[in-house]
């Protein structure tokens, strides 16, 4: 389409919504939809030197840019409202099959090798939003790890625990027979189940605060939202990650568990 390949809230192809484009339309970010309570058919009215102009909203598009938001129109309508022919920036699509830092070479030279222009390519331009993305967020890898420590020490605490609440059982099950080994594997057992029912408790609460944040704090305090997506793969790997970490916790707590004196113990009693 003529203003790219937009991603559309209403799932519409990008190409089908720039071909409703054509007199006083226009097409608004999803923040100037929220911030102003706008919606497809809605009409807007902007301020220009002949007056005001009049327009009908097409559809909204999804955009991480601005808070403010932004209104697209024609660019036949917009030079005949304002007036102003400049071109502050444009999208060059290539040919399949063919190399962007060539083509980019080749421009850069036909203009003289001195250039007001800055051009980027879709991938740099992914990569540098990437990079924004990670040290914005790299506070939030910090944390991780930190959650990850203090849940190790959580279950270690845990089964610490309640192998001294169950030194009487474990020091009789030892008397009746059962083997250090037995003893060490029940222990594990017992951290593997700690850490598969924390996985699904935290998978549960992650599940509800990231509706919470995409749905409610984002649209709060910038005005959109992103697209739900479940990611899978990361889901079953945290699930097998926190399962094994929870059962090397375990290795100390199930050594000192087999080790009860189960003489001394039934002495006692």
């Amino acid at each position: 389409g003529r203003f790219g390949n937009l991603s559309f809230v209403s799932g519409r192809p990008s190409g089908e919504v720039c071909a409703l484009l054509s007199g006083p339309k226009a097409i608004v970010s999803e923040s100037f939809a929220l911030r102003h309570n706008v919606a497809p058919g809605d009409r807007i009215e902007l301020p220009v030197p002949s007056g005001n102009l009049d327009l009908r909203v097409v559809d909204i598009y999804y955009d991480y840019v601005s808070d403010a938001g932004y209104i697209v129109v024609p660019r036949d309508l917009y030079v005949k409202s304002l007036g102003d022919e400049s071109i502050t920036s444009f999208a060059i699509v290539l040919q399949e099959g063919a190399d962007p830092d060539r083509v980019r070479s080749r421009i850069v030279k036909s203009l003289g090798g001195v250039s007001r222009f800055s051009i980027r390519t879709t991938g740099e331009l992914r990569q540098r939003i990437l990079e924004i993305f990670d040290k914005t967020f790299a506070v939030t890898y910090a944390l991780h790890t930190i959650a990850i420590v203090v849940a190790i020490l959580s279950v270690m605490n845990a089964l610490f625990a309640l192998i001294t609440e169950s030194r009487r059982e474990f020091g009789i099950l030892s008397y009746l027979g059962m083997s250090a080994a037995s003893l060490r594997r029940m222990v594990l057992v017992e951290a593997g189940l700690l850490g598969l029912m924390g996985s699904i408790a935290g998978t549960a609460l992650g599940f509800v605060l990231s509706v919470l944040l995409i749905y409610v704090i984002n649209k709060q305090s910038f005005g959109w939202t992103v697209r739900y997506m479940v990611p899978g793969d990361f889901i079953i790997q945290s699930f097998f990650i926190v399962f094994f970490t929870s059962v090397l916790s375990g290795l100390i707590p199930s050594a000192m568990a087999s080790r009860t004196p189960a003489p001394e113990v039934v002495r006692s009693e």
